[in-house]
């Protein structure tokens, strides 16, 4: 019998350095990835700086070492932050609002960090 995995959707919105909120969204991806789980990543509004180079936790780059990682970024959210940098520091995809909902819906479990 295959052993099915469950894919944890990780909405991540608050900026980068903003107190525990900022670690613990960091610490529930790692909690995730270390437990077997597959995650969707899904970086919006300020969020968006975590994969920034020199703004977030270098953290993130770990993930998928320890897991399947897909990470999304919106477009929108990166180009009102005019300080964002060039090159995400996970790998991640552009996906607006409709396709990230649509990508969230078919995740296991979800919640928003």
């Amino acid at each position: 019998m295959e052993k099915q995995v469950t894919t944890i959707g990780l909405v991540v919105r608050s900026a980068p350095r903003s107190g525990k909120r900022s670690r613990e969204q960091l610490d529930i991806a790692l909690s995730a990835a270390s437990l077997g789980f597959e995650l969707q990543l899904f970086f919006i509004g300020a969020g968006v700086m975590h994969l920034s180079a020199g703004k977030g936790h270098k953290g993130w780059k770990a993930l998928p070492g320890l897991t399947t990682v897909t990470a999304w970024l919106d477009p929108d959210s990166m180009a009102a932050r005019q300080d964002y940098g060039e090159q995400p520091i996970l790998e991640s995809l552009l996906a607006g609002p409709a396709e990230m909902a649509e990508r969230i819906s078919c995740c296991d479990r979800a919640m928003v960090i």
